[in-house]
């Protein structure tokens, strides 16, 4: 079975933007509810937002520069050998359990820290891997 190496390096980026946006809404809908928690969560889900566009925009140049230079000889290298699974399963595992932390009553902050801090550590492993 092969799997699409791009979409193995790419897509968790894409879900953590898609789920910080829809927290990022949900707060903003809660904001005469409870406004400072609003406020708090706002702002939570916004550093997502940044960190996973952050991640794209750095990724995927480069990503297309390698497949563009090397074909699928890079693609090759990188699914046996160069990314850091470890790193991508925590991000992942983090991602799966966000969307039950989306509502403004079930904002956790320290859970939202968790998943900026995966995402990042993923993302540097990730283009440590491509630049190699």
């Amino acid at each position: 079975m092969s799997i699409d190496v791009e979409c193995f390096v790419i897509h968790p980026f894409q879900e953590l933007v898609k789920i910080a946006k829809e927290a990022a809404a949900n707060a903003e809908a809660g904001q005469s509810d409870d406004p400072e928690r609003s406020k708090r969560m706002l702002k939570s889900a916004r550093g997502l937002v940044k960190e996973g566009e952050r991640a794209l925009q750095k990724i995927q140049p480069l990503w297309d520069a390698q497949v563009d230079k090397h074909g699928n000889a890079f693609k090759r290298g990188i699914a046996d050998n160069d990314v850091d699974v470890g790193n991508r399963r925590v991000l992942e595992d983090l991602l799966y359990d966000l969307d039950d932390f989306t509502e403004l009553d079930t904002f956790d902050a320290e859970k939202y820290s968790e998943v900026q801090a995966a995402s990042k550590a993923f993302a540097l492993s990730a283009l440590e891997a491509i630049r190699r």
